[in-house]
C-alpha cells in the first residue's frame, strides 16, 4: 500500500468512521437524560485520557511551545462549543441527527477554503476536482436541510 493511500485511510477513512460513530453516541448520551454540560465535561475527560495515553505511546511524547499550545486550546474551545451546540439542538429542539449531521459536517468546506488561502494549498491540489466536490457537498447539505418535515 502506498504512503498516500495509508495517509488517506489513517487521516480520512478511519476518522470519518470514528466521527460517524461519535455522532450516534452523542445522540444516545443526550437522549438518555444527560445534561449538555455533563456531556461536554465527560467527553473532555475522554479526550484528556486519549491525550495522556498517546503521550506515553507516541514517539514525540509531550512537546509544545506557546503558539502551538494556544492553537490547541483554541481547537478544544471551538470543537467543544460546536459539540455543545449540536447537543443542545438534539436535546432542546429534537432535531434529527440524520438531518443536522450532514449540515454541520459541511465544516469541511470551511476548512478547505481557509487551508487554500492560509496554507497556500491551492498549489498542491486539483482545483477542478476540489471545486466539484465542494459544490456537491454544498448541494448535499441543502438537500438534507430540506428533508426536514
Amino acid at each position: 500500500m502506498s504512503q498516500q493511500t495509508t495517509a488517506l485511510i489513517l487521516g480520512g477513512v478511519l476518522p470519518a468512521l470514528m466521527f460517524g460513530f461519535s455522532n450516534i453516541l452523542t445522540k444516545v448520551s443526550i437522549s438518555g437524560g444527560m445534561s449538555t454540560s455533563a456531556y461536554i465535561t465527560i467527553v473532555g475527560i475522554a479526550v484528556t485520557l486519549v491525550g495522556i495515553i498517546s503521550g506515553f505511546t507516541a514517539e514525540q511524547h509531550f512537546i509544545a511551545n506557546f503558539q502551538s499550545t494556544f492553537s490547541a486550546l483554541c481547537v478544544g474551545i471551538t470543537w467543544a462549543l460546536g459539540q455543545l451546540m449540536i447537543a443542545i439542538a438534539i436535546q432542546k429542539f429534537s432535531v434529527p441527527l440524520s438531518v443536522i449531521s450532514p449540515i454541520y459536517n459541511s465544516n469541511t468546506l470551511v476548512a478547505v477554503l481557509i487551508a487554500l488561502i492560509i496554507f497556500n494549498e491551492w498549489t498542491q491540489v486539483s482545483m477542478i476536482w476540489l471545486c466539484a466536490g465542494s459544490f456537491l457537498t454544498t448541494i448535499g447539505s441543502i438537500l438534507v436541510a430540506r428533508s426536514l418535515i
